[in-house]
């Protein structure tokens, strides 16, 4: 299992990669993942990310970057 203070880390780094792409293609550079500990991360790391209730006992973190689903309700650090 991945440490969340890691997971911050990776999704740090690679925020303005993703933005780059995303510049330079005029289109969409989106990081699609299903994992508990990388939703919690992302919604702990940007504080503008999206959660949404998608039901069924399923959780989407967004940010223009990435899209993470998970399985556990993501909570934001304090």
């Amino acid at each position: 299992m991945n440490d969340l203070n890691n997971l911050k880390d990776l999704i740090e780094r690679a925020t303005p990669i993703l933005r780059e792409l995303r510049r330079a293609c005029a289109g969409r550079a989106l990081f699609d993942a299903c994992d508990d500990d990388m939703a919690s991360a992302l919604a702990s790391h940007d504080p503008e990310s999206i959660i949404d209730d998608m039901g069924d006992g399923e959780w989407c973190v967004s940010t223009p970057e990435f899209r993470v689903f998970s399985r556990t309700q993501p909570e934001r650090s304090k």
